[in-house]
């Protein structure tokens, strides 16, 4: 299936729960370490990218459909799509997403989540739109933005020592999109019996 209902809603719901987050930052944090080499900066940065790039995609229709779900964009090579194809862009963006925030960056953070939001609640979850890989609905990529909200949120929860509660909906989709790309990317047995308490799954095992 390529939306769900909920796939806007629970975006937005993510969008929400990150940006109540971040506004959870006091000044003096913002250049301390964030996730791996990145500074916390560039961890909100990077995160902000799920909402910038769907504001930008949603205004690139597209006369195709390349993309069918959430998980066949998942189990695109990352040359195209541009997740970890190259570490050193990947950084790049997250370090420039970073600074684009601004003098104040909790203020900028939801500002654009505001946006972010306010646009999916305005489209057809089935709108074809052009996104780096090529052309989807707008539900389907919306869907892998959300997980990537609730995963990089925690890593930001973790890194200010802050909690943070995501609504059922949001993990829902996120749970739902992860294992169907685990099911894709042929580990869906394993991640079921693990789940179901009849296996284990190895160290270091993930799906995105």
């Amino acid at each position: 299936m390529a939306t769900t209902p909920d796939d806007l809603p629970a975006y937005a719901d993510a969008a929400d729960t990150v940006a109540g987050l971040v506004g959870r930052i006091g000044g003096a944090r913002w250049s301390a370490p964030g996730l791996g080499h990145w500074s916390l900066r560039d961890l909100v940065g990077h995160t902000g990218l799920a909402l910038s790039n769907v504001l930008t995609y949603a205004d690139a229709p597209s006369p195709t459909e390349d993309i069918v779900s959430a998980e066949a964009y998942y189990t695109l090579p990352a040359s195209r799509t541009g997740e970890g194809a190259d570490d050193a862009a990947v950084d790049r963006r997250a370090r420039e997403a970073g600074e684009a925030l601004g003098a104040d960056p909790a203020t900028a953070f939801a500002a654009l989540a505001d946006r972010a939001v306010a646009r999916v609640r305005d489209i057809d979850p089935d709108t074809l739109v052009r996104c780096v890989a090529g052309g989807v609905r707008i539900g389907a990529y919306a869907a892998t933005r959300t997980a990537e909200l609730v995963l990089h949120g925690h890593d930001v929860a973790a890194a200010v020592g802050e909690p943070v509660a995501f609504t059922d909906r949001a993990l829902a989709s996120t749970a739902t999109v992860l294992a169907r790309t685990a099911v894709a990317r042929g580990t869906g047995r394993e991640l079921v019996l693990a789940l179901g308490g009849r296996g284990r799954l190895p160290d270091g095992y993930c799906v995105v």
